[in-house]
């Protein structure tokens, strides 16, 4: 075949300028996908964030989890596959570099596109509503960098007082209804932002978010009423937001660094907080399904503590109500006994 030459010169109405043309258009279409059909893509990085911003975003943006089930956020890397999808999405929805580290110091840092972050724990809305981590007794678990600060007055020291505070704020906001919905606002306002062709169906379906976490708030209020004096124990301290909202009592937390094993001093306090108590068998120590080998066996054996799961991430719920609602479920099933 010559230069030029038509390859479909036996059917000469193939090789017409302008069918030629027709032609690759109708093979480009064929062969290559259509942008349109592609759906946007916005990572999350646990599954309770991811939760939230699946019901908001709607059949049209895809969302990811980057932490897979059963993983712990406090031991986890990233995989390549990770950082494929951190660079490929339109928006980040995580808590913040103070408390996700393994996903603020990867080495190739998603972060040089810091209009595609939405660190929610630095929200300014929601921030000031959110407190540091509490032990059992309510107490700052760095009240001792308090009182370090009370004297050393200078500005070195209060950058790092700073710096310890963020560190120390307790990120489990997801638990307590009323914050969520605060954070349902803010993850709205970006996808609108990001995709303001669906601004009008996100709008629409954070109105609905709002009453069906404004329903199960009320729910688990009067669900809950009943076991307000029923003291328990936690593996740690992920609790505080769902125990403050509705009223119940955490008596200790087993561990404040999650995967390690407790001293001997540490589970001497333990013990001693639950011999203090008047009916310690009545006691539950709720496990979570994240950790492997969460509870000192010596420590629930000796005082036959009754044996409870919660899962704070609820990496088997469809939804954010059935979070909350398998939260709650976990609770009443082990307080309930008698």
């Amino acid at each position: 075949m010559s230069p030029g030459q038509c390859f479909l010169k036996p059917f000469p109405l193939f090789c017409t300028f302008r069918t030629k043309a027709l032609l690759v258009i109708l093979l480009s279409a064929f062969c290559t996908p259509s942008l349109a059909t592609e759906r946007a893509s916005v990572v999350a990085s646990i599954k309770p964030l991811a939760l939230i911003t699946t019901e908001l975003a709607g059949p049209n943006i895809e969302v990811t989890t980057l932490l897979p089930a059963n993983a712990s956020p406090h031991d986890f890397a990233l995989k390549l596959s990770d950082l494929k999808h951190l660079h490929s999405a339109e928006l980040v929805v995580w808590l913040g570099a103070d408390h996700e580290p393994w996903l603020a110091t990867s080495e190739d840092n998603w972060l040089t596109h810091p209009e595609k972050s939405l660190p929610l724990v630095k929200n300014k809305e929601l921030a000031p509503l959110l407190h540091e981590y509490r032990d059992g007794g309510g107490h700052h678990h760095n009240d001792s960098h308090s009182n370090h600060h009370d004297n050393h007055k200078d500005d070195h020291h209060n950058n790092d007082h700073r710096a310890e505070t963020e560190h120390n704020i307790d990120p489990h906001f997801w638990l307590d209804p009323s914050l969520t919905i605060i954070a349902a606002e803010q993850i709205a306002t970006r996808l609108q932002q990001k995709f303001p062709a669906e601004t009008t169906n996100i709008n629409q379906r954070l109105i609905a978010f709002n009453e069906t976490v404004n329903t199960l708030d009320v729910e688990l209020q009067q669900r809950l009423e009943h076991y307000k004096n029923r003291p328990f124990l936690v593996y740690h301290p992920a609790y505080n937001y769902f125990i403050e909202r509705y009223g119940l009592q955490q008596l200790d937390v087993i561990t404040t660094q999650p995967g390690q094993a407790l001293s001997l001093k540490q589970l001497q306090q333990l013990d001693e907080k639950i011999a203090a108590h008047d009916n310690p068998t009545s006691l539950c120590l709720f496990r979570e399904p994240q950790f492997s080998g969460n509870t000192p066996a010596g420590l629930q054996d000796k005082w036959s503590l009754l044996d409870g799961v919660l899962d704070p991430l609820g990496q088997d719920a469809a939804g954010y109500e059935a979070l909350l609602t398998e939260l709650a479920d976990g609770l009443v099933d082990c307080l309930e006994q008698p």
